[in-house]
């Protein structure tokens, strides 16, 4: 299967810039633009402030520009700040409204004093009437969509228009579609009946792990792996249970993790040793600083995710090392990290 034709991302990427260069038009004090979900939205000009209704669209609105952040949806911890830009480290924690029973306070958000709020579309739950109030109080309100590559390089570039940073967003989507060319490139060398097979253990006891089509496990089949956990995504995070028969049985090549509970446990634990995963030391953590390399949602973090995995599960036929790792860095979160703080990066 390939999840991101060049072909198909070539021609939306074409069609988008028509249409934004359509959509966007200049009014006296302000900039009039047509958003991911259709809508026209008046934004004021200059941008000052910016609000990320959720983690995924604020990390994207820091890469464009750290300074334009109002705050955070959640509190950083120290592990994660060293690898953010200094002026991003201190910003307040303003929340946001992505479920898990997390919803701002919006006379918190007014507090910050934010010219526009980047909104995740489309909507869940009681997030529509979160917007109506917003844009009753006068806030505008722009939508973008972050459910694959093509949703991320046609959001950078609409926000790179409307933060005026287009030079920025084009040099970060030039990266986007030249590292996922590269990864097509390998799909096309590693016949179906030679990819390797992965499972993802997503709990301390290593039996939940998301689906096959799911978003926590894109980033598999990105780096032309096979997930053998195939079934059809009851939940929006895509997580299930499976069972250790059903481990048995699919007997992955690879495991992935992103929980050192597990990753702690399991060479000792006697019911994994018959995996070949296991008997081969092919279970690799998955690293999480100062985002998720996969990611539970959707992330640009999964172009280096995907390109790290790709090289442990093809090491001949996918060059990939440290310094792609501080380049990215460097490229999208603005620190150069030394080979210290890669190896923290790397471990558990």
């Amino acid at each position: 299967m390939t999840i991101f034709p060049k072909r198909r991302l070539f021609l939306g990427m074409v069609i988008f810039a028509v249409i934004t260069s359509i959509a966007l038009f200049q009014t006296a004090n302000a900039q009039v633009v047509i958003d991911m979900s259709g809508e026209a939205v008046n934004i004021p000009q200059p941008l000052h402030k910016i609000f990320g209704s959720a983690p995924p669209v604020n990390a994207l609105i820091y890469t464009l520009d750290p300074r334009l952040l109002a705050g955070w949806n959640l509190p950083l911890p120290p592990s994660q700040r060293q690898y953010l830009d200094p002026a991003s480290r201190q910003l307040p924690v303003l929340g946001g409204w992505f479920g898990q029973g997390y919803n701002a306070d919006i006379g918190t958000i007014l507090q910050a004093h934010p010219d526009l709020i980047v909104f995740w579309y489309p909507y869940m739950g009681p997030q529509a009437s979160v917007v109506s109030k917003l844009r009753a109080l006068g806030l505008p309100v722009f939508n973008i969509k972050l459910h694959n590559l093509t949703d991320y390089m046609q959001a950078y570039r609409l926000l790179g228009e409307v933060f005026n940073k287009q030079k920025r967003a084009d040099k970060l989507i030039h990266y986007l579609s030249e590292k996922n060319d590269a990864l097509q490139k390998l799909r096309t060398r590693i016949p179906d009946q030679n990819r390797v097979t992965v499972y993802f253990a997503g709990s301390p006891d290593g039996l939940r792990s998301g689906c096959d089509e799911s978003m926590p496990t894109a980033t598999i089949q990105w780096a032309d792996g096979e997930n053998v956990f195939h079934c059809t995504v009851n939940h929006f995070q895509g997580y299930q249970q499976v069972s250790m028969g059903q481990l048995l049985r699919w007997n992955p090549e690879v495991i992935v993790t992103d929980n050192p509970i597990f990753l702690a446990k399991v060479y000792t634990n006697p019911a994994w040793a018959p995996l070949q995963a296991v008997q081969h030391h092919r279970i690799y953590y998955i690293p999480q600083q100062p985002f998720s390399w996969f990611n539970r949602l959707y992330s640009f973090m999964q172009i280096l995710g995907a390109q790290w995995l790709a090289h442990k599960l093809y090491p001949q036929q996918f060059a990939f090392n440290d310094k792609d790792i501080q380049h990215f860095y460097q490229q999208f979160l603005g620190v150069k990290i030394s080979d210290t703080q890669l190896r923290e990066i790397m471990r558990p």
